[in-house]
């Protein structure tokens, strides 16, 4: 089991913990990404003994009790900023999602 069981899942907790779920189970160069919010962070956590990174946008007290609330004692293993460098408030999450969240490698 982890944070995310399902895609139904996702706006219900987003909505419960005033919190927005980027990336799932990702790897975590991703969190490098300088079109990232500031507010945002990745998330190490252990699930049925596997590491798992997810990117979330939110206050970090929220993030915890989401991730604390589903996994329980022991599982978070890190809270940290990423790289992002784009002010909250300019920040389009559909737009982030919808693009290649640099994933593609950059033209020469």
């Amino acid at each position: 089991m982890t944070v995310w069981a399902s895609n139904d899942d996702i706006p219900k907790k987003e909505e419960h913990y005033n919190i927005g779920l980027l990336e799932a189970n990702c790897d975590l160069k991703l969190s490098q990404n300088k079109k990232l919010p500031r507010n945002s962070y990745v998330v190490t956590y252990t699930a049925n003994g596997v590491l798992h990174n997810d990117i979330v946008v939110g206050d970090k007290t929220n993030i915890f009790d989401c991730y604390y609330d589903a996994l329980g004692k022991g599982s978070i293993q890190s809270i940290n900023y990423t790289d992002g460098q784009v002010t909250a408030k300019l920040f389009d999450k559909k737009k982030y999602l919808n693009s290649n969240r640099g994933t593609k490698e950059e033209k020469k």
